[in-house]
């Protein structure tokens, strides 16, 4: 089972690696070398000499974790996330997100997909506070943040906190970071 789960995310990043690049010839360069050093990609059903070999590629230097660059952006974001959130508003929360988002919340198995069905996600009474991120670019105006959070809710009387990991693409649309992709877990004990 969580070999064939692993198998799936894998292909699923890769596919959304795909498709992200698909119509930038230089991003899709400097994508395949990052799936390939992260050994998500085989380059199946790829033409022979589309990539360059990783061993002779140099990635675009804009490809760090925590670009200089975008750092105040991706921080900025967070904070209104995180703000946004903790209001209780879900149509302000959605706001944040593409019409063509998917989510996999904390507390639900559901993948939520499109930004209608992700505001029947958010409708509890629950905090968040983030904590630590890292962010790399994936290509022109797309980010990926990884990190973690802690949720808090008052259960019976009494404050209970879950630290969480989460996944975020980000896409810049119109000058403003939305989310495209938002996968999150309780962090394993």
């Amino acid at each position: 089972m969580v070999d064939n789960v692993r198998d799936t995310v894998s292909l699923y990043l890769l596919r959304l690696t795909w498709l992200l690049a698909l119509s930038m010839d230089k991003e899709k360069r400097d994508l395949a070398a990052l799936s390939q050093a992260a050994g998500l990609a085989d380059n199946s059903g790829v033409a022979e000499g589309a990539f360059p070999a990783p061993s002779t590629y140099q990635p675009d230097s804009r490809f760090v974790v925590n670009n200089e660059a975008l750092l105040p952006d991706i921080r900025e974001f967070l904070g209104l996330w995180e703000r946004t959130f903790n209001t209780h508003a879900p149509d302000r929360l959605v706001a944040l997100y593409t019409d063509d988002a998917m989510l996999h919340g904390t507390s639900s198995a559901k993948l939520y997909i499109g930004a209608k069905e992700i505001g029947t996600y958010f409708h509890g009474s629950a905090t968040v506070k983030m904590d630590v991120w890292h962010s790399v670019v994936l290509a022109h105006n797309v980010s990926l943040v990884v990190g973690s959070y802690v949720f808090s809710q008052l259960w019976k009387g009494h404050q209970v906190t879950t630290p969480a990991r989460f996944t975020f693409v980000l896409r810049r649309q119109d000058g403003e970071w939305k989310i495209v992709h938002h996968h999150s877990s309780a962090t394993p004990a």
